[in-house]
């Protein structure tokens, strides 16, 4: 899974936007919630909370699917096991990876 990077929310013409820490410069760029005279440091980012369990039950939080090879057949895990009996994977597998995937975002999708 990839890192999430800090951010930071700055003014501009157009509202409010949404960079990186990194690329924040206090002497281009003004804080969204800054009072103009005292420079506020940037809040951390809180990392993801990941809840086992069914899709539904993790409403809101990103479950951690995984794609595993078994033969030539590929298969749709959720916290390392195998997922059946979900309406949208097949419980016979996949001809590729990428069909597995694509599931998966299905899934992701619907409401």
């Amino acid at each position: 899974m990839n890192k999430r990077l800090s951010t930071v929310t700055i003014t501009t013409k157009n509202g409010p936007l949404v960079i990186n820490e990194a690329d924040y410069d206090p002497d281009t760029h003004t804080l969204a919630d800054a009072d103009p005279d005292t420079p506020a440091k940037p809040t951390p980012v809180v990392e993801p909370v990941v809840v086992p369990g069914d899709v539904q039950a993790a409403k809101g939080v990103a479950p951690e699917y995984k794609v595993q090879q078994d033969g030539n057949k590929h298969f749709v895990y959720l916290n390392d096991e195998r997922v059946s009996g979900v309406k949208g994977i097949a419980a016979k597998g996949y001809a590729t990876g990428g069909d597995a995937w694509a599931a998966i975002m299905a899934l992701n999708t619907s409401d």
